[in-house]
């Protein structure tokens, strides 16, 4: 809309002084639109650390009371222990010139029958291993006892030791619906095989032994699943998910909350260190940042089942930093010297007297900050003063290094009560007033950045409630962007760091 005005005492007073006149017309154009949109800031997908611990000692005490002490014992007769020796004895003269042609075979020595007695029994089964290798160490003695039976054999008592350590290879896994699977992969070599020598004769029994060794590692190998459900692998990593549906307070000026959502959970095997296996848990979940009231709980649901290709572990999480519109207003205000008039050189129009009278700063419609210049400007080549607002709108950047608002992109249009807008123009466009609008804006903000960062290290190691705690850092923080919110400037900073959650009370 446009309004024409006559301005009658000045018209009237040039006429009379001789000097050329024109109409002057006001012009009005509406201000950006001002808006309060509030601001979401983009969800993240982070990968959390479920760490499942074991005690190495725990788990082979519990193989220890699970597997017999004896592995093999023996209490029987044996028929022929030591075989008959049978010999041949020439019955003819022949032989005396030793050509025999008559042969007599006859027994030498009878068979001897024996009793064996005797058992083979494990030490205490050992744990240990590093890295993904899990290894058990089992030491076997054996003593073995052959006695002859009747006339010969009675005098004859020979006892047999032997030893050996079987150790044992133990690979683990889990199945998509969470059941332990642990193969068990026996070596093992007798140090002293067991035998005795009777009259001669080598009896062995490392053929008897064995078999029942094997059979005992078999039977530990059926066991070990069910020792590995003692964990109750299942049972935290589904107290962890469910507690992990939660929403936490991240900042209180401004009002933030982080909401944690898991989608999936993941398993890429296990690590032996300090005598302790670590399970490797991994849970997705989508973690959001709400400025302004708490959000909604996030929906829960059940533990899913474990998937093997989740991401590599890492925690993403958007922190906050927010600057006030008033407080910018200020700046603006005191580098313009808001109230004072300044004499300033404007191309095309030479020397101008120009007070700036009023500052004003929104949100403009998209995110966009909208900034208004109110300006009272008496060129030297007109008697008609030409005062009006001045409008800036676009958006803001960020300097990183310097951690630094960067001015970027900013429109001008106005509104005055007089058609020289060109005049008000360029007086924000160029010179010491654009230098001081831009240099207002472009705020220090490393003090508020340090504290994002102190606040954000604060919630990686806290207690969320009575039964889950988190425990993480954050190593790399930048500054994505600034949008402008409903009252302040939003410094949205990007947080990566790793996270784990446990059960429990936080470790000091």
């Amino acid at each position: 809309m446009r309004r024409r005005s006559i301005i009658g005492s000045v018209v009237g007073a040039a006429v009379v002084a001789g000097v050329g006149i024109w109409l002057l017309y006001t012009e009005s154009r509406p201000a950006p639109s001002k808006t309060a949109d509030e601001i979401k800031l983009p969800g993240r997908t982070s990968t959390i650390v479920l760490p499942v611990v074991a005690s190495l000692k725990d788990l082979q005490d519990r193989i220890n009371k699970e597997v017999p002490s004896t592995l093999y014992a023996v209490d029987e007769d044996r028929k022929a222990c030591v075989p008959e020796t049978r010999t041949r004895i020439c019955t003819d003269l022949g032989g005396l010139w030793g050509d025999c042609h008559n042969w007599l075979v006859t027994t030498a020595t009878p068979a001897i029958d024996c009793h064996i007695t005797g058992q083979v029994t494990r030490g205490a089964i050992s744990l240990s291993g590093s890295n993904q290798t899990l290894s058990l160490s089992v030491p076997v003695s054996a003593s073995i006892t052959v006695k002859g039976r009747g006339e010969i054999g009675k005098r004859i008592s020979e006892t047999a030791t032997g030893s050996a350590t079987v150790s044992a290879a133990i690979q683990a896994d889990i199945s998509e619906a969470w059941d332990p699977k642990v193969a068990v992969i026996p070596a093992f070599k007798w140090d002293n095989p067991i035998g005795v020598d009777v009259l001669g004769f080598r009896i062995t029994f490392t053929n008897k032994v064995d078999p029942e060794i094997a059979k005992a590692l078999n039977q530990l190998q059926a066991k070990l699943p069910e020792l590995v459900q003692g964990l109750k692998l299942r049972e935290n990593a589904s107290k962890a998910w469910e507690q992990g549906f939660t929403t936490v307070q991240i900042s209180q000026t401004p009002e933030a909350w982080m909401r944690f959502t898991p989608k999936a959970v993941g398993y890429s095997g296990y690590q032996v260190q300090d005598g302790a296996v670590r399970l490797s848990l991994l849970a997705s979940a989508d973690i959001e940042t709400f400025l302004g009231q708490r959000p909604a709980e996030p929906e829960k649901s059940p533990l899913p089942p474990l998937v093997r290709n989740l991401p590599q572990a890492g925690f993403q999480v958007h922190l906050p930093i927010t600057l006030e519109y008033e407080a910018l207003k200020q700046e603006i205000t005191r580098a313009l010297k808001v109230g004072e008039m300044q004499i300033l050189d404007v191309p095309k129009f030479g020397e101008v007297q120009v007070t700036v009278q009023d500052v004003d700063i929104y949100q403009a419609t998209g995110n966009m900050l909208a900034v208004g210049i109110k300006i009272d400007a008496n060129p030297p080549t007109s008697i008609i003063d030409t005062k009006g607002w001045i409008w800036l709108t676009g958006s803001v950047g960020v300097d990183n290094a310097a951690k630094r608002l960067t001015v970027s992109a900013l429109n001008v249009y106005g509104k005055t009560d007089s058609d020289v807008v060109d005049l008000l123009t360029t007086i924000v466009q160029v010179g010491p007033v654009n230098s001081a609008i831009r240099e207002a804006l472009s705020k220090d903000f490393s003090k508020e950045y340090e504290k994002a960062i102190a606040d954000g290290n604060a919630l990686m190691k806290k207690q969320i409630n009575d039964d889950l705690y988190v425990d993480g850092v954050l190593y790399h923080v930048d500054a994505d962007r600034v949008l402008a919110g409903p009252s302040f400037l939003l410094v949205e900073l990007s947080a990566e760091g790793s996270a784990a959650l446990g059960l429990g009370k936080l470790p000091h």
